[in-house]
Order: C-alpha cells, then structure tokens, then sequence
C-alpha cells in the first residue's frame, strides 16, 4: 500500500501528515516527503542512532537475568541431622549390648534389680560377737621356728584385734596378720608366732571384750617341764546386771543391758523367756516386741541373773515417728545409739540430735556416749518436731 501527502521525520522515520509542521513523536522539523514505496520500518539501529527529543525516551539495554544461585543446606539442619545419626548409632549400641548382656537393661532399671542393696550402718554388727584360735596350742623344738596363728572372729566385727605375748624373750608374734578368706559369716587372719628362747609363754589374742589365750612351749632340748592338765574348777562368783527391771512404751525400743563382776574369759549367754515381748542379742542389746512381759536371763558359766522386761504399749498410741526408747542407762565411756524411726520402724537419718548436759553425755548423730554419772535429756528435732529421751549414766 502506497501513501499520499506523507512525510517522514528523518530523525525518527515517523511517517505523519504532511500539514503538521513536527514530528509528533520526536518534535523535529526536518523531514521529507513519501514516495510511493512501501513503508518500512526503521530498525533497532537506526532507531538508537536517532537524536534524542523532549519525547524520546533512550532506550535502556535488557539486563542478562541473574543466574540463581544453588540453596545450600542451613547449617543448623546440618548439625541437627549428625546428632540424630548419632544418637540412633548409640540406641543400637546400648540396645545390641542389653541382648548380648553385657550390661544392665531398662527392665532392670525399671524393676530396681540394680542398687537394691542396703549399706550396712556403720554402727551394725560392729562388735566381736565370736573369736577363736587354731592351734590352740603351740610347740616349738628349736629356735627360730615358725607357726601359723589363725584368728577367727565374726564377718562384721569391726573392732581392733590385739595380740600380746607374756614372754618376748621366749615367743614373738608378727605385728602384721594377713587376711584369709572366710565364710559369708567368719573372716580370719593368721599372723607368724616365731620361737626366739627356751621357756614357756601365752599368747592373748583380744578383740573387743573377747579374749581367748594360746600357750607356748619352747623346749629345744626337752628340759622345759611341761604343767599336768589340771581339770578346770568351777569359777565361783556373782555376776552383777546393770539393770533388773526395764519398761519400754514404744515398739522397736532399745536398751542394752551389761554385766559386771566376771572372771576374765568368761562369756555370757543371752536368752529371753518370750521374744514376742522382747528379744535380747549375744551383746546384751533388749528390744521391744509387743505388749507383754518377758523375763531377761544372763547365764555366765551356771551363775544366772535375771532382768524383768515390761512392754506396755497403748493401742490408742496413734502410730507414727517416735524413738527407739526413751530412757536408758547407761556407764560411762559406753556407747549407744539413739534413733529416730517412722511407723513402719525405718530410720529417719536427717534429725538433729541436742544433748542438754553435754558434761553428761556426748551425742554425735545417733551415736550418744557416757561422759561422767548423772541424769539428761537427748533432744531429737526433725520436721518441727521435739522427741526427748532420759540418758542416765552410771560410773559402774
């Protein structure tokens, strides 16, 4: 198609009528006429070649889009990721380890098979309740001859062990024994008794208020008179009770009943008459059972003394936190243990003690100690509450 009365702006190649005296796209005057040819369209080049009018805009170059950059792993996810790897590893470890049983389970955990054990009281089972020796006699031919002492005592005795020879000159004994397995309820220790000079000895091996004695002949040369074995003779003597009549108010109450006036060596044998009422153990210690009365006897080679035990317990006495007892006598420097226990008879561990003399007794935790004779009180305090008990002491 061919046009007429046109002109072409040469600064922009607008084609427009001929009467406007501008460009109406870039306001330039300069232009010429159209021939008879096609119109063309002027190109991208021409076009940005092209003076910039009022009305022209420069044209702005296309940006190259960005290229997108990869999305990285957060690095919390990351560390997130190797913990829970991590933890799965360890769960089968622990998981392959309890079915192989190499070490305790959950199940055990839960059932409370592990840790179950109690911890024996210090205070427990503490005394020598039972020594003994073998040999029970020792012979020697030469000097410098050694011989194995074997000293057996009770698995829980806890106090020092002595050993004392009459003569250095004719027996010594090692200061150091060496501990050999016993059974479940014994452990022993055997020391070196060493033949040193011609002579007889005794070897005395204490522990507590046990004593038991080894004689020792030194005869290198067979001069050394060995005494006849005399029949023993019955010991005459009157053995002496601390105590000859107790009332306890409280079940699990305690007392400890001690006799005096005894030949050396000579042990006491503990019985009681109804131990639903009250028991006694081989120390003497008396335990309230239930209401009733029992009688105490203390045997010491057929010479007996006796104690009356009276347990009145009310049944309108509401149960609940009370103390092993609430008077006992006691000698001086002899030890006692007061506690403080809840209806069931546990022990309550985290009360505080308070003697009101302390020139009497001394009470340190449940433990309370004879100082001089005299009469005071034991003041146990736990949870606001008071609990009193009457200590007498006594010089014998």
């Amino acid at each position: 198609m061919y046009m007429m009365n046109r002109v072409i702006c040469k600064y922009c190649g607008t084609i427009y009528d001929a009467d406007k005296k501008q460009c109406p796209l870039c306001g330039s005057e300069w232009h010429e006429e159209l021939q008879e040819q096609p119109r063309r369209r002027s190109s991208e080049g021409e076009r940005r070649a092209a003076p910039v009018g009022k009305d022209r805009v420069k044209p702005v170059p296309a940006k190259e889009p960005k290229k997108q950059k990869k999305n990285p792993i957060p690095r919390a996810l990351l560390i997130a990721a190797l913990f829970f790897v991590a933890l799965t590893v360890l769960l089968l470890i622990y998981f392959t380890g309890d079915m192989l049983d190499w070490w305790p389970g959950p199940e055990d955990l839960l059932t409370g098979q592990i840790g179950t054990q109690e911890t024996e009281s210090p205070d427990e089972n503490e005394t020598c309740t039972y020594l003994d020796i073998l040999p029970e006699e020792i012979t020697f031919t030469e000097a410098g001859q050694i011989q194995k002492l074997r000293v057996v005592m009770n698995a829980g005795c806890t106090e020092q062990l002595f050993f004392n020879s009459s003569n250095g000159d004719v027996v010594m004994v090692s200061e150091e024994g060496q501990l050999t397995p016993g059974d479940f309820e014994q452990r022993a220790i055997t020391v070196d008794v060493t033949a040193m000079g011609p002579g007889q000895a005794l070897i005395t091996v204490s522990c507590g208020e046990k004593n038991v004695i080894c004689p020792v002949t030194c005869d290198f040369d067979g001069t050394v008179d060995t005494p006849a074995t005399e029949e023993p003779t019955e010991l005459k003597f009157t053995p002496v009770l601390s105590q000859n009549d107790l009332t306890f108010f409280l079940p699990m109450e305690t007392a400890t009943l001690s006799i005096t006036n005894l030949p050396e060596g000579v042990e006491v044998l503990w019985s009681s008459s109804d131990e639903e009422v009250a028991t006694v153990s081989e120390t003497g210690l008396v335990t309230a059972i239930g209401s009733g009365t029992a009688t105490i006897t203390a045997d010491a080679q057929g010479n007996t003394v006796t104690a009356i035990i009276r347990c009145n317990f009310e049944e309108t006495v509401e149960t609940g936190n009370h103390l092993t007892h609430t008077d006992v006598t006691i000698k001086i420097d002899e030890v006692y243990y007061l506690r403080l226990i809840d209806a069931e008879g546990n022990r309550i561990d985290n009360a505080s003690y308070y003697c009101e003399d302390t020139s009497i007794c001394s009470v340190s935790g449940a433990k309370v100690t004879g100082l001089s004779s005299g009469t005071t009180k034991i003041i146990v305090t736990y949870d606001g509450v008071s609990y009193s008990c009457i200590v007498r002491v006594k010089s014998a």
